[in-house]
């Protein structure tokens, strides 16, 4: 396995872009409902964790997300996502038992300045 280090500012103003990728690319993200529930998770995972969510955006089986953590771990806040994300769909039987909804891990860029934000907001919005 490849020895990854993630680049975590002590910054709390820092902001990350991350793509977080369905298992096997699988399009699992086509109904308004799936939206529904992921948006649900963040807004839950953002009031318990204090992060702020500067932009984001939903594909078939990925998703985008600018995310300023605050004094919050960043790495935790997108595994307690994918695990609340992950229950959900098991519950509702759109997932099989012993499936898996998301990849291992995630990428991720340190957004430097304000002209790497509006970069990134503007190149994901298309």
């Amino acid at each position: 396995m490849v020895n990854y280090r993630r680049n975590k500012s002590s910054s709390p103003d820092a902001v990350y872009f991350l793509t977080i990728v369905t298992n096997n690319r699988d399009r699992l993200f086509a109904e308004r409902d799936d939206f529904v529930l992921l948006w649900h998770e963040m807004q839950r995972i953002a009031k318990s964790s204090g992060a702020e969510f500067q932009s984001w955006v939903l594909l078939p089986n990925h998703m985008h997300w600018l995310l300023k953590p605050g004094d919050a771990d960043y790495s935790r806040l997108v595994t307690s996502i994918k695990r609340g994300v992950g229950i959900e769909y098991k519950q509702l039987s759109r997932l099989k038992t012993g499936s898996t909804l998301w990849q291992d891990r995630f990428w991720e860029h340190t957004v430097r300045d304000e002209d790497g934000l509006r970069n990134c907001i503007r190149v994901h919005s298309l």
